[in-house]
């Protein structure tokens, strides 16, 4: 059976980090309660530690593997804040990071630590030290059924955080704290037919009232049905709850579908796309409203050096204005490989929250949200001078535009970074 990740995507890409195994869809409902400050923390805790314990019972020795990098950058930004008027800005970011997982037929666990230190010589108000941890279990139940476990904490800051998209120019650096965990379940039906149920939540803190902090819960039912061997069909249910953190409280509920079709003719081309729709009920009055939904997500090898990728998304997702918004999200990018060691790229993403073609007037989305948009895009190069160093240098633009007084801003920025990833230690159980 082989099985796309990108039928079972997140409700949002703000909502679910690149580590974690992005799902939509159920009907299964999920307790509408308010967390405690510690509530994240236990969870985390109790289901991690599952995980680890859940060890199989089979003779076969497993592998350890404890892996340390370090990252060191040298960054210029002429408009580091993003915001009309801003200034320059350069500065060193540090960032040791150390990997720790666990190789087995049945239990696989990887558990990963970065702590980033930025250091601006002529904005020291722009210092932060912050730290990150992701953690991704898989085990191996039996031969048709398979749990997973995705997990991780954001100790970060707006100038680096995608979490704040919102149409705010922010005049100062602020806090993001975010939480997130996903369990999933996996389970093979028949040789052709796979059901993927899994649930999480997300919790999002801003240190600045200037942004609004929020909860966010889900559930989702996914059937995956492979009509041949170059192709899936997927069905997905849906359930949102999204709790802002603010003194209109207005929570809303969203429902939805999605069904999806993936071709994979060859191990050079791969093709996806989902539509559907969903209905957004808000507490407390009376902005009911229907949407609609695409995605479609495509990889092609030119050849052994170049490889083409493209995503694209129209989805309801949080937003730190605290509501839901519909948003427009756009990621493209192509590498050609000059030689073993040297790698030229170039990337980039947009975003807008435009609704063209709504079915009941994007109610979710008021006049001044509906006209932000910002993108950025630069070229790249790596270079793996050996087999342990690295060095990238790369230039990035950005662009945005406001919601509030359709005000516009752009950047330009520079980086060097210099990698070290030494050979890790192993050794068996």
């Amino acid at each position: 059976m082989i099985k796309t990740s990108f039928y079972a995507a997140a409700m949002s890409s703000s909502f679910l980090t690149d580590r974690c195994n992005n799902r939509i869809g159920c009907v299964i409902l999920m307790p509408r309660f308010r967390m405690s400050k510690i509530g994240p923390y236990i969870i985390i805790a109790l289901v991690v530690d599952g995980f680890v314990f859940a060890r199989p019972r089979s003779a076969a020795a497993e592998q350890w593997l404890l892996e340390p990098v370090m990252q060191q950058q040298l960054k210029y930004d002429d408009n580091l804040l993003l915001s009309p008027g801003g200034n320059s800005a350069y500065g060193s970011i540090s960032t040791p990071e150390i990997k720790l997982s666990r190789l087995g037929d049945q239990l696989q666990l990887v558990l990963d630590g970065q702590f980033r230190f930025s250091r601006y010589f002529n904005r020291s108000e722009f210092n932060s030290d912050d730290q990150f941890l992701y953690f991704n279990g898989t085990y191996l139940n039996s031969e048709r059924s398979t749990f997973h476990l995705d997990a991780n904490f954001k100790h970060d800051t707006s100038l680096n955080s995608d979490l704040n998209d919102s149409g705010k120019f922010l005049g100062k650096k602020i806090r993001v704290t975010s939480w997130n965990i996903t369990p999933s379940w996996e389970y093979l039906l028949s040789e052709l037919d796979t059901l993927d149920l899994a649930a999480g939540y997300n919790q999002v803190d801003y240190s600045s009232n200037q942004l609004t902090s929020y909860k966010n819960y889900f559930a989702s039912s996914t059937f995956i049905h492979q009509i041949s061997e170059i192709s899936d069909v997927t069905a997905t249910l849906d359930y949102q709850r999204f709790e802002p953190d603010d003194e209109e409280n207005i929570n809303t509920n969203t429902v939805g579908f999605l069904v999806g079709y993936r071709y994979h003719p060859t191990e050079r081309l791969e093709i996806g796309a989902g539509v559907g729709a969903n209905y957004t009920a808000a507490e407390n009055s009376g902005n009911n409203d229907v949407g609609y939904r695409i995605k479609f997500n495509g990889k092609y090898q030119l050849n052994d050096q170049t490889n083409l990728t493209a995503d694209f998304s129209h989805d309801r997702e949080p937003s730190s204005d605290g509501v839901l918004v519909t948003r427009n999200r756009v990621k493209a990018s192509a590498s050609y490989r000059l030689d073993p060691l040297v790698t030229l790229s170039v990337s980039g993403t947009y975003y807008d929250n435009s609704d063209p073609l709504s079915v009941s007037g994007s109610s979710n989305n008021n006049n001044q949200e509906e006209d932000v948009q910002s993108y950025a895009f630069g070229p790249s190069i790596a270079w793996q001078f050996s087999q342990s160093w690295s060095l990238v240098g790369n230039y990035t633009y950005r662009h945005k535009v406001s919601g509030d007084d359709h005000e516009k801003a752009h950047s330009n920025a520079v980086f060097v970074t210099l990698k070290y990833s030494p050979v890790g230690f192993s050794w068996s159980e």
